[in-house]
């Protein structure tokens, strides 16, 4: 739940600090300073070298270095939270990430030197030693975070010393998250509940009925109050905030799991008003700008190198087949609106086309092989350029399945808060084709909002290049 707020933004007034906070991508569930050196880490060491080597070579300060220090801060702010996680897999996630993220950067390079003419940026001394000097100052710098991290937890000086108010389900996973936090401020004593003699998975105590706490409170055995009952049990929750507004401990409300579980969930202040966010798209905001305008400039240079495929793959459809190279699908998209897809054919004309598209099955040997290395959907790029589609995001549904699984698959039509995508997290996880039952369904939506909840511009860098490794690999 939300911690105290930040020393450094404590003097301006609510509703700016929520959205300094959401605009600088802080976490609300971690305690400063810790969350906030940790958000630093990569795009530090990764941008710090940069112009670190730079200076060393003595190269002026193009405009291009800047540009390229923006994608990068875009592509690795915030730094995930790597703190709870053993240090081997932090160093395979690193490097991972960063090959990733050099080969993204090592092609991007080479592909606006053939557009332009001129030299590759990326081929220089600098940038080589930077390619791997990078990666390392990154382990180093999580390396060193590690060993600081109690000294940051003791920088404001405070004792955070916490109970429960509720040993619900919501309660018992937040004193676990608590409790195995290894960085945590906080020392959790126990949980107030009305439910005498019961006792937590954890081991932590019920220190007494709900009409307790106010004196345990007072006699000062703790300092932080953390409300975890359902929010049925308005009454009860009232009676605890007023019995504890006269005190100087700090209270915070853990919603319950109708809550807890949904998408994207973030606190802000609207005028006076505290307001929680439940089903929001992780794109309304600045990065959502830059992911457009990289679904843009992406597809725009991927179609003017695929037009010539395109052009003769539409030529031997009408060759082979009767009817017309390219057919239209109707689909839902962005807020559920209908949106046309183009596609090549592959299947015979007729009403399955339309609708399934690439769920009816190929006409010919010539379907078959589009279909299979995906050729088939290089003119939805077309459909990025004008807004219908995104790069990377949930797939479209064929309109039957849509109304189906609509009622019957929770979560489904959260889907629709973003543009839809050409390929997706489900996709590459092999979760794709048509919809064999109602398990793979489960599965596909299951996948599309893992994305969306945890969204980056690096997520989508990672997902394109294992698609681009599916698709030279001809696998289905």
């Amino acid at each position: 739940m939300n911690a105290a707020p930040d020393t450094s933004l404590s003097d301006l007034p609510a509703y700016r600090t929520a959205v300094l906070r959401r605009m600088l991508g802080m976490s609300l569930s971690w305690r400063h300073p810790l969350s906030s050196a940790e958000a630093l880490l990569d795009p530090v060491a990764i941008i710090g070298t940069l112009w670190l080597l730079v200076l060393r070579a003595g190269l002026p300060s193009e405009m291009h270095w800047w540009w390229l220090s923006a994608l990068l801060l875009m592509l690795t702010y915030p730094a995930p939270a790597y703190l709870r996680i053993p240090f081997v897999a932090v160093a395979r996630s690193i490097l991972s990430g960063w090959l990733v993220l050099a080969l993204v950067l090592i092609g991007g390079s080479q592909l606006l030197s053939l557009l332009t003419g001129t030299s590759p940026i990326l081929e220089s001394t600098v940038l080589r030693s930077w390619l791997w000097l990078a990666p390392l100052m990154q382990l180093g710098l999580h390396a060193l975070l590690r060993g600081l991290a109690p000294l940051l937890i003791d920088l404001d000086g405070n004792s955070r010393i916490a109970v429960i108010a509720g040993a619900g389900d919501v309660g018992s996973r937040l004193g676990e998250q608590l409790l195995s936090n290894p960085y945590g401020a906080t020392r959790v004593m126990g949980f107030f509940d009305d439910r005498h003699g019961e006792r937590i998975d954890q081991e932590l105590p019920i220190l007494g009925p709900l009409t307790d706490l106010p004196a345990y409170i007072a006699a000062g055995n703790a300092n932080v109050v953390y409300i975890t009952l359902p929010l049925s049990a308005q009454s009860r929750i009232g009676n605890v905030l007023e019995n504890l507004r006269h005190t100087d401990t700090e209270v915070y409300y853990v919603p319950d799991a109708l809550v807890a579980d949904l998408l994207r969930g973030w606190c802000d202040v609207v005028g006076d008003a505290p307001v929680v966010a439940m089903l929001e798209s992780p794109f309304a905001s600045l990065a959502g700008v830059c992911k457009r305008l990289i679904d843009i400039a992406l597809a725009a240079v991927l179609f003017a190198l695929v037009l010539p495929l395109i052009v003769v793959a539409g030529i031997a459809v009408k060759l082979v087949s009767r009817g017309p190279a390219f057919v239209v699908q109707h689909r839902f998209g962005l807020d559920g609106r209908e949106i046309r897809l183009y596609a090549l054919r592959a299947t015979e004309p007729g009403p399955q086309e339309t609708e399934l598209g690439d769920k009816a099955p190929p006409n010919n040997e010539l379907g078959r092989l589009l279909r299979r290395t995906q050729i088939e959907k290089l003119p939805r790029l077309i459909n990025v350029i004008q807004g219908r589609l995104s790069m990377v995001g949930p797939r479209p549904h064929a309109k039957a399945h849509n109304e189906i699984y609509r009622r019957i698959v929770k979560g489904h039509l959260v889907r629709h808060r973003v543009r839809s995508g050409i390929t997706g997290w489900a996709q590459i996880n092999g979760v794709r084709g048509g919809e064999k039952s109602l398990d793979h369904m489960k599965a596909r939506v299951s996948h599309d909002l893992e994305y969306l909840r945890h969204w980056s511009l690096r997520l989508d860098l990672q997902i394109m290049l294992r698609a681009l490794a599916n698709l030279f690999a001809l696998r289905r």
